[in-house]
């Protein structure tokens, strides 16, 4: 015997039996809750690439070669709920993509009191389904059986269904909701990754400072189409979006605050953001707000993984390290890497590109200090910074060839040179946040140790800053000859600057101290400083003077391994004072040095040297067989400031013994390493240089190109002498070109320059061409005319 259970008008004909379902009737045409999917704003711009990725899935064309579910997560206010409806409406829009209509339903993950259970969830999209009450199974099991059982039939009949899920909570909450046949898609929101569910993952990233832009434009223009102010402050407007971190909840709410205050201009309330103590303040409308978007998440935390969270707001610089944050949350490496797991499966935390490396968005950051205690805030501070402190100095005395005590492995899986690379952006802001908060020490101590890496990998911006708070902090502190080593290093980062006259004086201040101390190391070393922009200043004389009288005194310090590189110093001064036969023998003594002190570093630039001798005194194959030694060496030694400048004088020691090709390999493998190190003028000079290998292949367009490029870069870094140097050398490209009044107006600007930067056979050089090119091909008309 069986029972027959029916029912009229919706789904059905439904026969339930041993928790199976025996058949459905399905209904003449889609119940009107299958096209109640909520309204789209118009205002959306900046995830159209998304956009159109989510709908090719949604594609019935695809048919079974990819998944059938999305599921589009983010950090909260990222516009996951805006994309999932923006995609919706136009997937419903598309003929024959799904004629069953849609269902929609937001199931409150997040909301402690109104999160719907898979069950309840089930019952309601029945329901949607047109299934009464009456009728629906009573267990989750049987609920999702029937619901399964019902959208596959639908797309049996060509009635397929789009299923959408907001605001999913957990992969626990999904996983009876997701349709089993291959016709049905669905598209899902959630906080969470969800990634151990079958589905292509969509991760929301903040928008770009010009789609932030666009998208604060946009709102305002729905609210008055004559609200112009972002086209009028365009810099503000993108201020703005970057204080907002590109967040579109963020920018939304803003939006509808400036359209409640036409009046008001996008300066005053990009001030209000920059200088609120709290941005969140700021971000609030009404009841709702980021701040509450935020709590949602955080609440659903774990005791371990809010703690970490809280003081993560602690961490210096762009990202950081699972060995920064445990040392900030006392716990172990496995525990924190755990934790910080956790947190990037509910987006409040990203993970980078590198492994074990980590980023907080800003709103989450100041969210976090928010939430952080006084006293909790300065252990873990304190704890930190004083990590921080100790693992760069060993990794630096590691660096420089030395062998400390050993604190145990490197963290993160980690080499101390990769360590070193990769906290060494954390660390400059270390030393600004030690420096805001007053403390001079440790301040002091990084900065110490921090600077000379610095200046050895070429990231002058970043070394000038560090160097700049620890003389203060130094001064402070009292501590004169920690000073005058900091100002000596001041120095070094001012003349990469090209700010020569304040690197000339801070200088000259850290040799006063250190006379004052009679330390005679500190006054060597202060005196090689100074002779380093001495010869960028031009004025040699002066800066072989300096580099001799520091050699003596190095001599006569406890360091007197420092002498080689004075002596080295000295040889290329020699070099450009014309004096080769000089110069080579003091490179070789200062090699010889390099070696008894076993200093690679030291020893390939001396070999770098000696073969510039060379080429200068026509031994250009020597030169070229020297100069790739050389290189072998900097490769080995893993710094590539050192690789770059040797490979471009290999590069162009190959140029002059016409290896064009092995010339051309040489010179760019160094110039994306300048560019890398951020070394513009290295950039340019193997430009330069490149431009000339170019010319000798007579391809005249492509050598003007990278003139060109290698004077703009001259002219912003204000080397006068350098702008003259590749003026002179674009000439030759614009006269084979027949471009010859620009070639004469060039020349004559090389010739002033030279002159300016007090070099006499400079311009000689710049007259003298001139006057054959004039009486070559006579008057010259100044205005566009040709020779």
């Amino acid at each position: 015997m069986s029972t027959e259970n029916t029912m009229s008008g919706g789904l059905a004909g439904v026969v339930v039996q041993a928790g199976s379902i025996g058949s459905i009737a399905l209904p003449d045409r889609p119940d009107p809750a299958l096209n109640g999917l909520p309204p789209r704003t118009p205002a959306f711009v900046g995830r159209e690439e998304e956009l159109e990725r989510v709908l090719r899935i949604l594609d019935p064309a695809v048919g079974e070669s990819g998944p059938r579910s999305v599921v589009i997560s983010g950090l909260p206010g990222s516009g996951k709920t805006e994309l999932l409806l923006q995609a919706g409406h136009r997937a419903l829009g598309e003929p024959g993509w799904f004629p069953g209509g849609c269902l929609f339903l937001d199931l409150r993950g997040y909301d402690e009191r109104q999160r719907l259970s898979p069950k309840r969830a089930l019952g309601s999209l029945l329901r949607a389904l047109g299934v009464p009450s009456d009728h629906i199974p009573p267990t989750t099991a049987e609920r999702a059986a029937f619901y399964r059982t019902a959208l596959a039939e639908l797309a049996d009949t060509g009635r397929r269904v789009l299923v959408v899920l907001d605001n999913v909570g957990n992969s626990g909450q999904l996983r009876d909701l997701l349709p089993g046949d291959t016709g049905t898609a669905t598209l899902v929101s959630s906080r969470n990754s969800l990634a151990d569910v079958d589905a292509a993952l969509l991760t929301l990233r903040e928008l770009s400072t010009e789609g932030g832009s666009r998208l604060l434009a946009e709102v305002l223009r729905l609210a008055s189409v004559e609200d112009d102010r972002v086209v009028a402050e365009p810099e503000e407007s993108d201020r703005i979006a970057d204080l907002c971190g590109g967040l579109p909840l963020a920018l939304r709410i803003l939006g509808a605050s400036l359209a409640d205050t036409p009046a008001r201009p996008l300066s005053d309330l990009r001030r209000e953001l920059a200088e609120s103590r709290s941005r969140l303040d700021v971000l609030q409308r009404d009841n709702s707000g980021v701040r509450a978007a935020f709590d949602l998440s955080y609440r659903r935390l774990p005791k371990d993984q809010a703690q970490l969270f809280r003081l993560l707001c602690l961490t210096p610089g762009p990202d950081f390290s699972t060995g920064t944050a445990a040392q900030l949350s006392g716990l172990d490496g496995p525990r924190a890497r755990t934790a910080l797991t956790g947190l990037a499966r509910m987006h409040l935390v990203d993970q980078r590109e590198s492994w074990d490396r980590w980023r907080l968005h800003d709103l989450l950051q100041s969210y976090a200090a928010d939430l952080t205690s006084p006293e909790e805030g300065h252990e873990a501070f304190r704890r930190l910074f004083i990590y921080l402190a100790s693992r760069l100095k060993e990794a630096v005395t590691l660096f420089r060839g030395g062998t400390p005590e050993a604190l145990g492995e490197w963290p993160d899986n980690l080499t101390f040179s990769e360590w070193l690379q990769a906290e060494s952006t954390c660390l400059v802001h270390a030393v600004a946040r030690l420096h805001g908060a007053g403390d001079d020490l440790l301040t002091m101590a990084i900065a110490m140790d921090l600077a000379p890496y610095l200046l050895e990998q070429h990231h002058v911006d970043d070394a000038c800053m560090t160097l700049s708070a620890a003389v203060t902090s130094s001064r402070r502190l009292g501590e004169k000859k920690r000073e005058a080593v900091l100002l000596t290093h001041l120095g070094l980062a001012l003349k990469d600057l090209r700010s020569l006259k304040k690197s000339v004086r801070a200088h000259k201040a850290a040799r006063r101290i250190a006379r004052e101390h009679g330390d005679v190391h500190l006054e060597a070393a202060t005196m090689n400083h100074l002779g380093l922009t001495r010869y960028e200043q031009r004025r040699f004389s002066d800066s072989l003077r300096l580099h001799r009288a520091a050699a003596r005194l190095f001599k006569q310090s406890e360091h007197p391994q420092d002498r080689a590189g004075a002596l080295l110093n000295a040889a290329e001064t020699l070099l450009k004072m014309g004096r080769t036969q000089d110069s080579y023998k003091l490179s070789q003594k200062a090699e010889r040095l390099f070696r008894r002190h076993d200093d690679a570093h030291g020893r390939a630039q001396a070999q770098g040297s000696l073969a510039v001798a060379l080429r200068h005194d026509g031994r250009l194959g020597e030169a070229a067989d020297l100069h790739a030694k050389a290189v072998s060496e900097a490769r080995s030694l893993h710094r590539p400031h050192t690789l770059a400048i040797e490979l471009a004088n290999y590069g162009s020691a190959l140029m002059e013994e016409g290896r064009l090709d092995e010339a051309v390999l040489a010179m760019e493998e160094a110039l994306p390493l300048f560019q890398k190190i951020k070394d513009r003028r290295g950039e340019a000079q193997a430009l330069g240089n490149l431009a000339l290998v170019r010319q000798r292949q007579e391809r005249w367009n492509g050598a003007l190109g990278m003139h060109a490029r290698a004077c703009e870069l001259f002219f912003e870094l204000n080397d006068d002498h350098s702008l003259a140097h590749e003026l002179f050398n674009t000439c030759n490209a614009l006269l084979r070109l027949g471009r010859h009044s620009e070639a004469v107006d060039t020349l004559e600007t090389a010739a002033g320059l030279f002159a300016m930067t007090g070099d006499e056979p400079g311009e000689l050089r710049c007259r003298d061409w001139l006057a054959e090119i004039v009486a070559l091909h006579g008057a010259v008309a100044r205005k566009g005319g040709a020779l």
